[in-house]
């Protein structure tokens, strides 16, 4: 996957499918002034897991067993942190 984010309050949003349960890693590079957060979830919207800083430096890193399913995960700075449990916080 990849996107880019124009200002600090972008999020940038990408839907994947599991077909069988699996560890998936989720990773971001990018320029070293942008401190991005990864937020993980459910096909309904509620959150499994964020990262700011688990990846070298300020890189986001997610390391999770998922089941089937369809999940999305977002990609923002560390300036517009999830603010709740769910998708639409």
């Amino acid at each position: 996957f990849s996107g880019s984010l124009d200002s600090a309050n972008d999020v940038e949003l990408f839907d994947f499918t599991v077909s069988g349960p699996t560890f998936v890693t989720l990773a971001t590079s990018a320029l070293p002034a942008f401190d991005p957060v990864l937020s993980l979830f459910a096909s309904d919207g509620t959150l499994l897991t964020f990262d700011d800083d688990a990846g070298p430096g300020l890189e986001a890193l997610i390391g999770i067993n998922l089941n089937t399913g369809l999940y999305r995960f977002a990609v923002t700075s560390y300036a517009n942190f999830p603010a709740g449990g769910n998708l639409s916080n």
